[in-house]
């Protein structure tokens, strides 16, 4: 299983807005992360300082957590954990 951690996957805010979409309709989010990628969330995790969300990428085995900081204009970051590759890594 490998393990990437991505620090800046753009604005926070607008990422939070995009997943606040699928409380409504549980429609996928696509998201340019490492890649391309259609998530579905699985999981929300309201913390004092940020959104937590795992989800689940529709195309590959992999789950994706964002970290969504409520802070202003703060960026957000994710953990991507590949579930077929056997090999642990971490990237920035």
């Amino acid at each position: 299983m490998a393990k990437k951690f991505l620090s800046n996957i753009g604005k926070s805010a607008d990422i939070r807005r995009l997943i606040s979409h699928t409380d409504v309709d549980r429609a996928t989010v696509t998201l340019v992360l490492d890649e391309l990628r259609t998530l579905v969330v699985k999981m929300k995790t309201d913390g004092r300082d940020e959104l937590t969300v795992r989800c689940r990428d529709t195309d590959k085995r992999a789950t994706v957590i964002l970290h969504l900081p409520y802070q202003g204009d703060a960026t957000a970051s994710a953990d991507i954990i590949d579930h077929t590759d056997m090999t642990e890594s971490t990237s920035t």
